[in-house]
């Protein structure tokens, strides 16, 4: 499916490619800017998290190939310290009139968090779109997203749906079976696609703790017998933010224990781990306006999924029934939130 999508884009100067966490839409656009650079053409690759453009340098650096978030390309532009994108809708006006747009091919990845106000307002992405277009140098344009991580914006941005070319990716190729089914359950009843003979694993594990210190106690009994395991890839992510998590005061320099990277569901997004331990999961990470977070940090694991909350027993049981809209009667509600998500429930 991705070699086709690759071939298919040969023949398209502009795309958008929709796909789900998991099915290889940064690995794609990796591959499209490298091919253009083995052919000696200069490629920007704009993603929106540092965490993820950090990643693609040390993984992927290629000559003629410049990875930057949108942030960090408009400092580069206008050489200012903080991005001001009215001063870089300037700069490229003034390259679509004079031709020295220094790039024939442009991609964006994770194109569904560009929909911020300001990048509207300024019509930052569409500007570059038409620069790359309209310079008949037989340059392309590809943006690559996915409408189930809208959780840097409020709306997906307009120069997706302006773009001719749509196609979709929808085979996950990251997740075990199981980690997918729970990723998807609290937004969608449909089944996940995935690739014939993937790995069906274990399901993930939804613990459940009496206090913030026995949580804590938990995470580390996880770490541990993840290591047992041989798991040595671990992530620590937070459905809130750093200074609001259970190990805000617990972690120094971004890892926890010394060693384990902690950050945001937000901050890890297009990226991905062995293991993840997802944290801070209350009754309002289900809410609607939320939910997507808990997708997108879920969604990151590819092996093993531990998911450490507070919940109580009241309130699981409204999370089963104004939230997951579970039809049956609620017997014993941890156990049943467990079930609903397609996780093993543990208790303290």
């Amino acid at each position: 499916e991705q070699s086709g999508i690759l071939n298919f884009l040969d023949e398209q100067l502009t795309a958008a490619i929709n796909g789900a966490a998991g099915t290889g839409k940064t690995m794609i656009a990796v591959e499209k800017a490298r091919r253009h650079a083995v052919a000696g053409e200069r490629v920007l690759f704009l993603c929106f998290n540092v965490k993820l453009k950090d990643y693609l340098e040390e993984n992927y650096a290629q000559d003629f190939v410049s990875y930057y978030t949108i942030a960090g390309f408009a400092c580069k532009m206008c050489n200012t310290s903080k991005p001001n994108y009215e001063e870089l809708q300037s700069k490229l006006e003034d390259c679509y009139i004079s031709g020295t747009f220094p790039f024939k091919h442009v991609i964006v990845d994770e194109g569904q968090d560009f929909g911020s106000e300001i990048m509207e307002e300024t019509d930052i992405i569409q500007l570059i779109h038409d620069i790359v277009v309209d310079s008949n140098s037989g340059g392309t344009f590809y943006v690559f997203y996915d409408r189930l991580q809208l959780i840097q914006s409020r709306k997906m941005p307009q120069f997706i749906s302006d773009l001719d070319c749509r196609l979709t990716l929808y085979r996950n190729c990251r997740n075990t079976e199981n980690i997918a089914v729970t990723s998807l359950r609290p937004i969608t009843e449909r089944k996940p696609k995935v690739f014939e003979g993937a790995v069906k694993g274990t399901p993930a594990k939804l613990h459940f703790c009496e206090s913030a210190q026995s949580a804590r106690a938990r995470i580390d009994l996880i770490i541990d017998e993840l290591k047992a395991d041989g798991c040595k890839d671990i992530v620590l992510l937070t459905c809130k933010t750093e200074s609001m998590s259970i190990l805000s005061t617990a972690v120094k320099d971004g890892k926890y224990r010394n060693k384990y990277l902690f950050t945001t569901c937000r901050k890890f997004k297009g990226l991905e781990a062995d293991a993840v331990i997802l944290l801070d999961v209350e009754k309002n990470t289900f809410e609607q306006e939320n939910i997507l977070v808990f997708y997108v940090g879920t969604s990151r694991a590819r092996i093993k999924l531990d998911i450490v909350t507070m919940l109580s027993d009241d309130d699981c049981r409204e999370i089963l029934s104004s939230m997951l809209h579970y039809h049956g009667k609620v017997r014993r509600a941890k156990k049943d939130l467990a079930g609903a998500l397609n996780t093993i429930g543990s208790l303290d």
